[in-house]
This record gives structure tokens, C-alpha cells and sequence, in this order.
């Protein structure tokens, strides 16, 4: 998994008297998939993801033998 950041913008108060009001940021960390499925899909034709048993995922260029 990879790690981002989020920023979060919260505003409390009268809408007539913005002065009287507050305003929070808040940032997060939350942890996401290091490739998400859309990001897979939109993988250019000349990568490929290897899955082995046993072993993590691995991105890789595929090797167009057929092609000199």
C-alpha cells in the first residue's frame, strides 16, 4: 500500500456573519492500494503485471520478442 495525503477544509458559522464563524483544516494520511484498478487498466501496451504464486506482484515491460 501507498501513503496520501489529504486535505480537509471545514467552515462553522453563520452564513450572514462569516466573521463570528470558524474555519478548520485538517490534513490525513490514508493508505491506498499502490496501483488502483483504473490505474491498471490505463497501463500503457508495452507493461505488463507478472503475478507469481508466492511472490508480490511485478510491474514489468514486455519483452516483444517478435519484434527486431
Amino acid at each position: 500500500t501507498a501513503t496520501e495525503l489529504r486535505d480537509s477544509t471545514n467552515y462553522a458559522g453563520h452564513r450572514l456573519a462569516p466573521w463570528l464563524g470558524h474555519l478548520m483544516v485538517s490534513r490525513q494520511e490514508t493508505a491506498r492500494p499502490l496501483l488502483t484498478p483504473g490505474e491498471i487498466m490505463q497501463l500503457p501496451p508495452s507493461e505488463e503485471i507478472v503475478m507469481v504464486a508466492g511472490t508480490p506482484p511485478i510491474r514489468a515491460t514486455k519483452a516483444r520478442y517478435f519484434e527486431d
